[in-house]
Parts: C-alpha cells; sequence; structure tokens
C-alpha cells in the first residue's frame, strides 16, 4: 500500500519511510449524546448519523473550505470510491477525466452536500488555525467529525481548552459507498518518503536502503510520532489514537496519494477551486470535470 502511492504508470519513483492515511476524526462524547452507538461504516449510515446529530442540536461535519484543498477532500474521496485503482494511479500521467467516475463523484458529492452536513458558514472557515477553525470546532466540541489527515491528532490537540490530546477523540475510515470500480478499503492519504534523481550518485540509492531498514524505520516513527511505512517497524507506535489508523491502513488494498498533489499546483488549484464554487452553489458536477480538463490542456 505504501509503494501504491508512489506510483505512477506501474514504475514506483520513491522510497516511503511514513504515512498520513486519511479519515474522519470524531468525538464520541457527541456520538453518544446523539444516540450514535458505532462509527458509520457505509455513506448510508454516515448520513444517518448526520441526521441524529443534527437532531441532538451539533453540527455534524466540521470543513474549513475557506484554505479549499480540505473541501476538495470529500472529492477525493468520492473519487476514490468511483474510480479504479489504475484509474487513480495513472491520472497524474493520462490527466484524461473522461471517464465517466470522475463526473460521478461530482454529482455523489452534489447530493451528499444537499443534506447540509457541514458546520454553519463553512465556507469561510479556517482549516486547522484557532478555536474557530475546523479542527478547532472538533476540538472544543462545537462540531462532531471532520475529514482530514493523520497529522489531525496532534492538531487537534492543540486546540483544546487545555492544550492537551482530546480524551475523547475518535477515528473510523472513510465509510464505503454503495457502488463504483474503487475498493471499499482503498485509503487518501499523504507520505513521507525520498526518492534520488536520475543522475544522482550511488550513495542515494545506498542512502534510501538504508532508511527502509526496520531500526531506523522505528526510530523515524517514534521521533515524528508517526506510523512507519514498514510493517516491520509498526511496534513502535504506541500512540492510542494512531493506532486505530494503522489497523485501517494495514488493512488497506491500496493507498491514492490526494489529488491535488498528485496532479501537480495548476491542474489540483483548479480542481480544489471547483469544487468549492459546487459547495457553494456556483458550480455544478460538470463545472468540475470542466475546469479540471481544461486546466490539464493548458500545462
Amino acid at each position: 500500500a505504501a509503494f501504491s502511492a508512489f506510483t505512477i504508470d506501474g514504475s514506483v519513483y520513491a522510497v516511503p519511510a511514513s504515512v498520513l492515511p486519511e479519515g474522519i476524526f470524531y468525538s464520541e462524547d457527541l456520538f453518544e449524546a446523539a444516540g450514535i452507538d458505532a462509527a458509520p461504516t457505509t455513506f448510508e449510515e454516515l448520513d444517518t448519523a448526520v441526521q441524529k446529530l443534527k437532531d441532538s442540536g451539533t453540527d455534524p461535519i466540521a470543513l474549513g473550505a475557506k484554505a479549499a484543498w480540505p473541501a476538495a477532500h470529500w472529492y477525493y474521496s468520492f473519487a476514490m470510491r468511483a474510480c479504479s485503482q489504475e484509474t487513480l494511479e495513472n491520472i497524474a500521467v493520462t490527466m484524461d477525466f473522461s471517464d465517466g467516475c470522475w463526473l460521478s463523484a461530482a454529482e455523489q458529492l452534489e447530493e451528499f452536500a444537499a443534506t447540509e452536513p457541514f458546520n454553519k458558514g463553512f465556507l469561510t472557515t479556517d482549516a486547522q488555525e484557532g478555536a474557530g477553525s475546523s479542527a478547532g470546532l472538533v476540538a472544543n466540541h462545537q462540531a462532531a467529525m471532520e475529514l482530514m489527515g493523520g497529522w489531525n491528532v496532534g492538531v487537534i490537540a492543540s486546540l483544546t481548552p487545555d492544550a492537551q490530546p482530546l480524551a475523547d477523540l475518535g477515528w473510523f475510515p472513510l465509510p464505503a459507498t454503495a457502488e463504483g470500480e474503487g475498493d471499499p478499503t482503498a485509503m487518501m492519504g499523504g507520505m513521507d518518503g525520498f526518492a534520488c534523481s536520475a543522475d544522482s550518485p550511488p550513495a542515494c540509492e545506498d542512502f534510501l536502503n538504508f532508511i527502509i531498514q526496520k531500526e531506523w524505520q522505528e526510530k523515524y516513527a517514534v521521533a515524528f510520532n508517526s506510523i512507519p511505512a514498514s510493517a516491520e517497524a509498526q511496534e513502535a507506535v504506541t500512540d492510542p489514537s494512531l493506532l486505530p489508523i494503522m489497523e485501517a491502513y494495514n488493512d488497506a488494498a491500496y493507498v491514492v496519494l490526494y489529488l491535488d498533489t498528485l496532479l501537480g499546483q495548476n491542474v489540483g488549484n483548479a480542481l480544489n477551486t471547483a469544487v468549492v464554487e459546487l459547495l457553494a452553489g456556483d458550480g455544478t458536477p460538470q463545472s468540475i470535470i470542466d475546469t479540471v480538463t481544461d486546466a490539464a490542456a493548458r500545462g
């Protein structure tokens, strides 16, 4: 799974060091107060949880759409379920969004957004800066959930009233959709890793083979409180908030790199902006595809 995030057109171009899988962080206390007995495993169950949280007077999902990329990650998530692994891994090379899965993902996002699952004012909410940010809303029990990468554990902890880890913080992987070509266990995720340039000296290759060894993967994981890419080194992870993330990562059929990173700055930013426009009511599912296709044509 770790190598799949560093694969383009069937070729591996980097050695992974640590993984930052994405999923949904949530408040166990707010779930309990809303009568939600278990973390959702399907989007149908997520829709039910959203309604229960609304009925209890809690904003279901915190979203920092002011920064664009957190909003776009919801589209990435639907695309990961709608599109095949091959389509996702090769999109950075093909830049071809004609496969119907891309439009289907946008349509599913539009339907989900119509249920009004996000916090009030989400379009002007920051992502991770201050108590009023999306992470801050979860940290202060003003919203129940947030879709974010593995680093969110520390961000939320820094924004609680006492700047300590949120005692009731839970996590679950992105729920499965009813249909699509993607594997239901696949995860979106960032990946820290190292690569060598084509003309680098042999010492670079030696270094990559050195850092991937179990001993140094363990030391890296402890130093950065992260999940090591090497399964052999995972015993070094003891943080209880990271353990369920690591378990889901181990069960993932493959990991998809965040699409804006995979597509590059120009195309990625165009995609992010188009998603926000859809959520704001100024765009359509087709406009997302048109925008990203035009950006890819411009290079």
